[in-house]
């Protein structure tokens, strides 16, 4: 099924970040061997044409590196298709930021999507305007980062207060833009809301 509307756009992509976690945790646990890798992959592109794909021997360390990227990777996808989503639902950015949940929440994933569009294998903050820097809280879900000192800093998990504290921002985006494509089918002409 063909993504469509906004909130399909960010569930499929999320979607992804989750698998890549499993991906990452199967690898961890043992459940996905290592020598997995260093396997021959034949990929089916056509009728009567196969793409062979040979390992150039992963290491662990290689493969447990590639693992955690590729979480890294999606997680930063996350970011960008919620930055996107928003948008269409608000009609783009504001001009200035209110001190509320929703634009705390515009300007935490806007900039998280920028350090990682700007560098994708590793993420930098690029914090370069001064209506960036600074505390934004998203009371709501008990969500408060701190953005004042960290341009040019490589992004950290630990920024966000962790993993957890991660996927409960998009889970909560998501909400949101579930709520949105809800209000949306229901009254077309009444769901966008104007900044």
């Amino acid at each position: 099924m063909k993504a469509v509307t906004p909130y399909e756009k960010v569930r499929e992509v999320n979607n992804c970040r989750i698998f890549s976690m499993y991906i990452q945790t199967g690898i961890g646990l043992g459940i996905i061997p290592y020598d997995l890798f260093d396997q021959k992959l034949t990929l089916r592109v056509g009728e009567k044409k196969d793409l062979v794909i040979e390992a150039s021997s992963q290491t662990e360390a290689t493969i447990n590196f590639v693992a955690d990227n590729l979480r890294l990777l999606t997680t930063g996808t996350c970011f960008v298709a919620i930055d996107d989503a928003l948008d269409e639902m608000l009609e783009g950015k504001p001009v200035i930021y209110k001190d509320d949940d929703l634009d705390s929440l515009r300007a935490i994933v806007y900039m998280a999507r920028c350090a990682f569009a700007h560098k994708p294998a590793s993420p930098e903050w690029q914090i370069k305007k001064q209506q960036y820097r600074k505390v934004f809280k998203i009371k709501s879900i008990d969500f408060e980062i701190d953005l004042r000192e960290l341009d040019g800093k490589a992004l950290d998990y630990k920024h966000f207060g962790g993993l957890e504290s991660i996927h409960k921002l998009i889970l909560h985006s998501m909400a949101l833009i579930k709520k949105y494509n809800d209000e949306a089918a229901k009254n077309p002409d009444a769901a966008k809301t104007k900044n």
